[in-house]
């Protein structure tokens, strides 16, 4: 989450990290980013399907961004 916070930051600190004072930093602190997604399994207990998270992040990159110059999406549980 820290990297995607850092890749969505306007005014991105020397050693590459967020600021965490531009509206990036602070609408992604708040949860409210809209260029930051984070997919997650349907239900717990299920494992979000290959087709699915494709399906989803194809849906988000297919919107042009709003507040960030690039979108970000964060697959919860990408390992399993």
């Amino acid at each position: 989450l820290a990297l995607l916070r850092a890749f969505l930051c306007l005014a991105r600190c020397a050693d590459g990290g967020a600021c965490g004072r531009c509206a990036a930093c602070r609408a992604s602190e708040r949860g409210t980013h809209p260029d930051l997604h984070v997919l997650a399994a349907p239900r717990e207990g299920r494992k979000l399907e290959i087709s699915q998270a494709r399906e989803m992040v194809i849906e988000v990159f297919d919107l042009a961004p709003k507040l960030s110059p690039r979108r970000g999406v964060l697959i919860d549980g990408a390992e399993t």
